[in-house]
């Protein structure tokens, strides 16, 4: 029996980690069903929670609590004063590195991490570099996209520390391969579209075969990413009216909780009220059962990237308003080409735009669900077959 360590960044509220989670563990125990995997978080609380499907449970990421103040001030007297990053590092990381030591294969899972905009490279690196120092497990870095820009010497550098790389996108293979091609790097679709779905029923007033879901971030809301937060909102709004005047009633859908999707989503629906029926779920579904919602609307407009893969995976023609890489690199896999798939939301200047998109996917809503019924099973299975990589 193998021992897998799964490294993400915080799984409690991001129901994007957890797809993840579920769709590694779901890949490696459909090709080795004794195997035992365990899921790392930052979260605070996070050993308290039960375990998700084929896994034993969760670890925190970081030994350093706001109640242990006396180990977080020497870490920080080590990091900061001492400047001793591997020796702060392992005091930080002292539980989840003796568990790696333990462990066969060490699972980062890469993500967005690299996105120059989210600003967490020191802190990756230095994970990173401790667990490659201190154990001999085998360490993958799995799942990434890269961004033109986001690939720096300092990012080849950690990289180069892994045994495997994979990527989510050719898109993420062509820009990573351009500037670094010492190893073998492989491209797989993303796990989250093996994470099996769970039923529940559907909140109150559904109407089979008539809803449309969105979803709303408060990341394509922020400047950072180059849109206007007033037009993308006003863009929103009118899309919402042209779907319920199509006949259809929207369900707006939050995919990381905490108020993170919740909040626009809800000056969403209280902005559009007036417009006619619609529906907004609330935080306390799961990963997988939100898939199973989204999995029966007759068509999906979001944002955030597993809010989509989950659509997609259904086989639900989905209009992405994306923010990076993965989203148009994503569609390009499936589709060929990104264009009337992906509405980048640097690029969202006409309040009509996504409105527009919506009108699109609505009228080749048929032959995009006919494609991607052809095309899922292999794509799915190709996300399966990242277990190679894996277990070398």
């Amino acid at each position: 029996m193998s021992k897998y360590i799964v490294i993400l960044n915080t799984v409690k509220n991001n129901r994007g980690s957890e797809a993840l989670a579920r769709g590694i563990s779901e890949i490696i125990c459909h090709n080795e069903s004794n195997a035992e995997v365990w899921i790392v978080s930052n979260d605070a609380d996070i050993e308290e929670l039960p375990p998700l499907p084929n896994t034993k449970g969760f670890i925190r990421k970081s030994t350093v609590t706001k109640k242990n103040l006396i180990m977080g001030a020497i870490y920080t007297f080590f990091k900061k004063v001492l400047k001793l990053r591997t020796a702060a590092a392992s005091i930080r990381y002292s539980k989840l590195i003796d568990i790696c030591k333990k462990s066969d294969v060490v699972i980062c899972v890469g993500g967005d991490n690299y996105d120059i905009h989210y600003n967490m490279f020191e802190n990756l690196h230095e994970l990173h570099s401790v667990i490659r120092i201190k154990a001999n497990a085998r360490m993958i870095m799995y799942d990434c996209s890269f961004g033109e820009n986001d690939i720096t010497d300092e990012v080849i550098s950690d990289i180069s520390q892994f045994d495997a790389i994979t990527v989510r996108e050719r898109t993420s293979k062509q820009n990573l391969t351009t500037k670094y091609s010492k190893k073998d790097i492989r491209y797989y679709p993303d796990p989250a579209f093996a994470m099996p779905l769970e039923v529940v029923d559907f909140p109150q007033g559904w109407k089979k075969g008539k809803m449309v879901g969105v979803n709303l971030s408060s990341l394509i809301l922020d400047p950072q990413y180059g849109g206007s937060a007033e037009v993308t909102f006003a863009a929103y709004q009118n899309m919402v009216k042209k779907i319920i005047e199509k006949g259809y009633t929207p369900i707006f859908v939050p995919h990381v909780m905490g108020g993170s999707d919740y909040k626009p989503l809800e000056k969403l629906y209280q902005a559009c009220e007036s417009y006619g029926d619609m529906l907004l779920l609330g935080e306390d579904y799961n990963a997988a059962q939100l898939k199973y919602i989204i999995s029966q609307c007759q068509m999906f407009i979001g944002a955030r990237t597993h809010s989509t893969i989950a659509a997609y995976s259904s086989c639900v023609p989905t209009l992405v308003i994306g923010y990076s890489v993965k989203s148009v690199g994503i569609a390009r896999d499936l589709f060929g080409t990104d264009e009337n798939y992906v509405l980048k939301v640097d690029k969202v200047d006409d309040k009509e735009q996504i409105a527009n998109a919506f009108l699109w996917l609505n009228e080749n809503q048929n032959d995009i669900r006919t494609h991607l019924n052809a095309v899922m099973p292999e794509y799915i299975k190709e996300a399966y077959n990242s277990y190679s990589i894996i277990k070398r």
